[in-house]
């Protein structure tokens, strides 16, 4: 499954070459997984294919939150784990204005998502790896090259999680004229 990211990832990072719009942007931003409450952030790159339609990838870094959970290996006990997590996300942006400065975008594609659980009473660690379907929405408001911007996520897959996103996007003009 990683090879198809790779492969895929590799398009999007191919597909300037031929995009109408000649721009990309990169963004910078906090991201929360409402779910376990984990912070963490987020930074990614997208190609501006037409004046509405923008791909990219992003890398989200969740940082470690000790957290109760049920023991899985004994029942009825609560045991304190450290949680943290990495996204490697593939998604694609349909904008539309909202206003003169306010433009909404759906969002849609996929995520590879590493969590990894350190048992603080122990030295063991454990990884869990899996896919997801990204959907949601989002809102940027230009400034010019520099736009701030909220999202909200919902992925699909193994474990459903939400996101929120609130951050910035430099846009990057690779035309020569």
């Amino acid at each position: 499954m990683m090879k198809l990211y790779l492969c895929l990832s590799s398009l999007i990072l191919s597909l300037p070459l031929t995009a109408q719009e000649n721009k990309i942007s990169l963004d910078f931003s906090n991201v929360i997984n409402t779910k376990d409450a984990l912070k963490g952030i987020n930074i990614s790159t997208f190609f501006h294919f037409t004046e509405h339609l923008s791909g990219g990838v992003e890398v989200n870094r969740f940082f470690g939150k000790k957290i109760l959970r049920k023991d899985v290996e004994v029942e009825n006990k609560i045991e304190e784990i450290e949680l943290s997590a990495w996204d490697f996300d593939c998604n694609f942006h349909y904008s539309f204005k909202v206003s003169k400065h306010l433009k909404a975008y759906p969002i849609w594609g996929f995520s590879h998502t590493t969590e990894i659980e350190k048992r603080t009473t122990e030295n063991h660690e454990n990884s869990t790896h899996f896919w997801s379907y990204n959907t949601g929405l989002g809102f940027m408001y230009h400034f010019g090259k520099i736009s701030p911007h909220i999202e909200y996520l919902f992925t699909w897959g193994k474990t459903n999680q939400e996101f929120l996103l609130v951050g910035f996007s430099y846009e990057i003009n690779l035309s020569h004229h």
